[in-house]
């Protein structure tokens, strides 16, 4: 029996050990992203069903499980063929990550007129979006993959207690459509800058998430559009654990939507380029402490290790910062 007592209070210790070991290694992981967004362009219909098993499994290699097509219709102009049998990106996506497990939000449409919203233009909006997502689900709702609603309206600056109420309201009545629809969580990615005052966006999302049926907000780290690649550190962590204590107060799940990219010329607004392992390594560490997720935008144009050299260099670094193997595949196989 004293033999017997001493095998089990042996086992007892290794297995203590052990969990003990797995808590600090968990603990000792690098933050990384769980997903990335995919901006759907018209010349991407070129792409063969091939060419996007390569996109989504270079995604998968990566331990990415969440895929966010930005939107299906931009303007006028539909990201969804009106011929079922047409090449149809949405769909081979969909159809991908169906075999691998993953989960793919599906974004609406994108209007310049956005920019300028008004009472009058939130119920036309309303109305073309309830359109467009009944298409959606039409088309799209056998896959399994398809698990979230993504909200394209891209919040942010100041607004009054009255439109902040009209932005609820629209976002509530879409919300309560697409669920009606096809029950899945709701997603928009809201953006911030010095422009705002820290407590006048906290008092505008304290107001706009209470009762507007977002489920999760994934705002994005501002990092790249703004060039704050030297002020990083100072300028995103303030404003995340503002967002978060606001997502806590409001049951809203906060995510973060990093930015890959980086300023061409810095003098200029416009014109990206991917950014270095660097910069994404800090843009993690900053953004981990406050956030459930962290998903990037956007993995197709800036982290594909098939879009460019720098899209492969920072994919192969990132592998690299990952502890894995950074494969690549080329036409007659895969390569380290």
């Amino acid at each position: 029996m004293n033999d017997e007592n001493a095998m089990k209070q042996s086992l007892s210790a290794i297995l203590c050990a052990t969990l003990l070991l797995g808590r600090a290694m968990a603990a000792e992981a690098p933050p990384r992203l769980a997903g990335g967004f995919i901006q759907l362009q018209g010349w991407m219909n070129k792409l063969t069903p091939e060419d996007w098993r390569r996109e989504i499994d270079a995604m998968h290699r990566l331990g990415m499980t969440t895929i966010v097509i930005q939107y299906l219709q931009y303007n006028d102009v539909s990201l969804i063929p009106e011929d079922p049998t047409a090449v149809d990106p949405t769909g081979t996506i969909l159809k991908l990550a169906d075999d691998r497990g993953m989960t793919v939000f599906l974004g609406t449409a994108a209007e310049d007129g956005w920019w300028k919203w008004d009472a009058d233009y939130l119920r036309g909006a309303l109305e073309r979006r309830r359109a467009l997502t009944r298409k959606i689900v039409d088309r799209y709702g056998s896959h399994r993959s398809f698990a979230g609603w993504y909200f394209t309206e891209e919040a942010s600056g100041f607004m009054s207690p009255e439109k902040t109420r009209q932005l609820r309201d629209y976002f509530r009545a879409l919300s309560d459509h697409c669920k009606a629809l096809r029950d899945q969580p709701v997603a928009f990615a809201p953006f911030f800058s010095d422009l705002t005052p820290l407590e006048e966006m906290r008092r505008i999302y304290s107001e706009l998430l209470d009762g507007a049926g977002i489920d999760i907000m994934m705002v994005q780290d501002g990092v790249g559009a703004r060039g704050w690649d030297d002020a990083l550190e100072a300028k995103v962590p303030p404003f995340f654990a503002m967002f978060r204590d606001v997502c806590r107060q409001t049951g809203v799940r906060l995510w973060c939507d990093l930015e890959s990219f980086e300023r061409e010329d810095p003098e200029k607004e416009f014109g990206f380029i991917p950014t270095e392992i660097e910069r994404l390594e800090r843009q993690l560490k900053a953004v981990a402490p406050y956030v459930e997720q962290i998903v990037t935008f956007d993995f197709f144009h800036y982290l594909s290790p098939y879009r460019g050299e720098r899209q492969r260099a920072l994919y192969e670094g990132y592998c690299r910062y990952l502890g894995i193997e950074p494969v690549v595949e080329t036409a007659e196989g895969s390569q380290p």
